[in-house]
C-alpha cells in the first residue's frame, strides 16, 4: 500500500510540474530563456523514470534538454491518468474503502477540468465568461 500511495502522490507532483512546464512554455507569454526551459524540463525528470519520459515526450532520448526538445510541454492528462490507474490498483487491493476513493478521483477529474479552464484563460486573453 504505502509504495502505491507513494506513487499517487510523485503523479500529483508531476502533473503540477508537467502544468507548470505547458503554461511556462506555451501561449503569447511562452519564455525564451533557454535556462528556464531546461530547468523546467529538469524538475520534470526528477519525478519520473526513462520510460515515463518516453511517454511523456515520445522520440526524445532521457536527458534532452527542455531548449532542445521538439515537445514544449507534455500532456498533463496523460500524467491524471497514470494517477486514476494508479488508484483503480489501490482499490483493487481493499484500501481505502470505496466512497474515499471515489471522492479522491472526483478531485483529480476536477483538476483536470481547473487545468482546461487555466488553458482557456491563458490562450483567450480578453474579458468574456469562462464557464
Amino acid at each position: 500500500v504505502k509504495v502505491r500511495v507513494r506513487r499517487i502522490v510523485r503523479m500529483l507532483v508531476l502533473h503540477f510540474w508537467v502544468v507548470v512546464e505547458h503554461f511556462q512554455r506555451t501561449g503569447a507569454n511562452g519564455t525564451t530563456n533557454t535556462d528556464v526551459q531546461d530547468g523546467l524540463r529538469n524538475d520534470v525528470r526528477c519525478l519520473v523514470g526513462k520510460d515515463e519520459f518516453l511517454m511523456l515526450y515520445p522520440n526524445e532520448p532521457f536527458h534532452t534538454p527542455g531548449s532542445k526538445s521538439r515537445h514544449l510541454a507534455a500532456n498533463s492528462v496523460q500524467v491524471l491518468f497514470w494517477n486514476e490507474l494508479s488508484a483503480g490498483r489501490l482499490l483493487k487491493g481493499g484500501t481505502p474503502h470505496p466512497p474515499i476513493m471515489a471522492c479522491y478521483l472526483n478531485h483529480v477529474h476536477n483538476l483536470m477540468q481547473e487545468v482546461a479552464n487555466m488553458e482557456k484563460i491563458d490562450k483567450s486573453q480578453f474579458p468574456f465568461p469562462y464557464n
